[in-house]
């Protein structure tokens, strides 16, 4: 279901290291998975996320898109909540 949308307000690019710390509590990740993510890589991004809108009502993509394929991000936010 797609619960909402929100604007990019800034992209943070810099090492692995710096991005988690800069974003360690916001993050909805484990370490453990950054890391993973991460490994073997001398750059990270991270989307700073700007105007939030919730919507009053959740959409469900597969009624509205043909053979629609969650975002990768979205992914990783649900499965590390299966995870807790």
């Amino acid at each position: 279901m797609i619960v909402g949308e929100f604007e990019i307000s800034k992209i943070l690019e810099d090492t692995p290291e710096k991005i988690w710390e800069d974003t360690e509590k916001q993050s909805g990740i484990t370490k453990s998975f950054y890391d993973s993510y991460f490994e073997n890589r001398d750059k990270a991004y991270a989307l700073k996320i700007g105007n939030l809108k919730k919507y009053d009502a959740p959409i469900n993509p597969y009624k509205i898109f043909e053979n629609f394929i969650p975002p990768q991000s979205f992914r990783y936010l649900y499965e590390d909540v299966l995870s807790l």
